[in-house]
């Protein structure tokens, strides 16, 4: 498939068959390759730029996104009405919403027919969250940028939250899986 420049799509039935020629590259999917499944995703549907806001491509996908009131400890879920996915979310969330919503999008992907692993609802649920954490945070560009904010005053996660449109503590997190958290960031996390 070649690379998209724009991906748009109207309906679900629309979006099921571009998302359907894209997982059927994958004999499987699972912890070993879903960060490049994710690199794969946003070459194939033209998520080029950082940060990768899914306010801004859902809807181009199709996907409608509406604030609701969702049962407690819960963050978003996604339905399919007809010819309509929509992803609600809570309104009370109070961090940036990109993770959960990319975390929901990859679970409609898991839930096509055609998805080449059918997927325990723990697995689905990691594996959801690492495709979430890789399209929004990759990992080397997550590198090369972290590696220009070298001065110690600087807190890295922070400045690279706000690149990458994700929480600083999301960020610290995937600094710290990275091996890339500067060390009076690891001193202060401690007591958090």
């Amino acid at each position: 498939m070649a690379l998209m420049q724009r991906f748009v799509a109207t309906t679900a039935t629309e979006l099921d068959a571009q998302l359907g020629r894209f997982v059927r590259r994958f004999s499987r999917i699972g912890t070993q390759n879903i960060s490049v499944f994710a690199q794969r995703f946003c070459e194939v549907f033209g998520l080029h730029e950082i940060p990768r806001n899914p306010a801004i491509y859902l809807p181009t996908f199709g996907v409608k996104l509406e604030p609701a009131t969702l049962s407690r400890g819960v963050r978003a879920v996604w339905l399919r009405a007809g010819d309509l996915y929509t992803i609600q979310y809570s309104r009370h969330q109070s961090e940036r919403l990109g993770l959960v919503l990319w975390h929901e999008f990859f679970e409609i992907m898991s839930a096509l027919p055609v998805f080449p692993t059918r997927l325990p609802s723990q697995i689905e649920e990691r594996l959801a969250t690492q495709f979430a954490v890789y399209l929004m945070m990759p990992e080397e560009l997550v590198r090369v940028q972290a590696a220009e904010l070298r001065h110690p005053e600087i807190n890295k996660s922070r400045v690279l939250a706000d690149r990458f449109g994700v929480s600083m503590a999301a960020m610290r997190l995937r600094l710290r899986e990275l091996g890339l958290e500067h060390r009076s960031e690891l001193a202060r996390s401690r007591y958090l």
